[in-house]
């Protein structure tokens, strides 16, 4: 998995990775400390190698330290804190990730993204590139457009040299070396850097 983290951010970044893209081992094991448990490799190979990164950590969702929410381990939070995403400290083996919009209730409900931690990972990086890691050239509203097929008529247009890296609830992004461009099913389209 480590080599798929690395070929995505370096995909994106257009430069190889350097150390100091990385958390330290030594900051890796003291979260591990903390939390009585170790890091799943998949998360634990992400923090190694970008940890360090606000284009994969912070530019809009926002990766935290994980911590434990009943058997849950949280590693993300969305922007406005109105979503967060964990895995099962149960069943690592399965390394699903889950979301919950509600975790200080008694009984928060957990939603599987049917993505495992992996795939969700590399997702991640394209849209925190895409929302905000990366600058922006144009927004393409589907309003814009006289009906829902004319934007997407220009969008596979547009995408044409273009590579889908994304497609995954609604969310897809095409990129072509430094470019993403980007939207929701229906909704609208971003056009990057």
């Amino acid at each position: 998995m480590s080599h798929q983290i690395k070929q995505t951010a370096e995909k994106l970044l257009g430069r190889p990775l350097t150390k100091k893209d990385g958390m330290s081992f030594s900051k890796i094991k003291t979260i591990e400390n903390s939390l009585g448990l170790k890091l799943p490799t998949t998360l634990k190979d992400f923090y190694l190698l970008v940890g360090n990164m606000d284009a994969f950590m912070n530019s809009f969702e926002h990766f935290v330290e994980p911590y434990i929410n009943g058997e849950m381990l949280i590693f993300t939070v969305e922007n406005q804190a109105v979503c967060y995403w964990g895995i099962n400290i149960r069943d690592t083996e399965n390394d699903m990730v889950f979301q919950c919009t509600d975790i200080e209730c008694d009984n928060p409900e957990w939603y599987s993204e049917d993505v495992s931690l992996a795939d969700f990972l590399v997702i991640s990086m394209y849209y925190q590139c895409a929302q905000g890691g990366y600058e922006h050239g144009k927004v393409v509203w589907v309003d814009d457009f006289e009906n829902n097929d004319k934007c997407m008529q220009y969008i596979a247009n547009i995408t044409i040299g273009y590579e889908k890296v994304v497609e995954h609830n609604g969310l897809v992004v095409y990129q072509n070396k430094g470019k993403l461009i980007w939207y929701f099913m229906g909704v609208a389209a971003k056009l990057g850097k």
